[in-house]
């Protein structure tokens, strides 16, 4: 338990230091919210709707990205249709799912992956459903508004 809230910690420390142009709080539950996003619409370029969201365990295995990646954290693979050679890495995402939004970022690349299909990790997945779904459909975009 402690493992995983100190992992979790340091998640959120990365996600603070790497998005320092946008204002991030914590909520009560311990998700990231965006508040810029939150009080004013942004243009959309980029919207994947309708996307294959499934679940890989990479935990403690360095990511496409070059970091360790953490079951619990928020984070996701990318399909190698839209991985451009890792140009995205660490980019911030937005997921929505059955109402529920939330913040993730970039971190590897998902080879199995179709066009628009993301890989979460298990803690990010289990936001949005639980894991013997296996597979959901729902819709992300980029946290400031451009194409993948």
């Amino acid at each position: 338990m402690h493992k995983a809230i100190i992992n979790y910690l340091t998640l959120v420390l990365l996600l603070a230091t790497l998005s320092s142009a946008s204002a991030l709080t914590l909520r009560r539950d311990g998700h990231l919210v965006d508040l810029e996003s939150r009080s004013v619409p942004q243009a959309i370029d980029a919207r994947a709707t309708n996307a294959r969201l499934s679940f890989y365990n990479g935990d403690g295995k360095i990511g496409s990205c070059g970091v360790p990646v953490s079951n619990t954290g928020f984070t996701v693979a990318l399909n190698p249709s839209q991985w451009s050679n890792g140009a995205h890495c660490f980019q911030l995402i937005i997921i929505e799912y059955n109402g529920k939004a939330v913040q993730a970022q970039i971190t590897d690349q998902c080879p199995g992956c179709p066009f628009n299909g993301l890989a979460l990790t298990p803690g990010l997945f289990q936001f949005f459903a639980p894991l013997s779904d296996g597979v959901i459909s729902g819709s992300w975009f980029t946290q400031n508004g451009t194409s993948i």
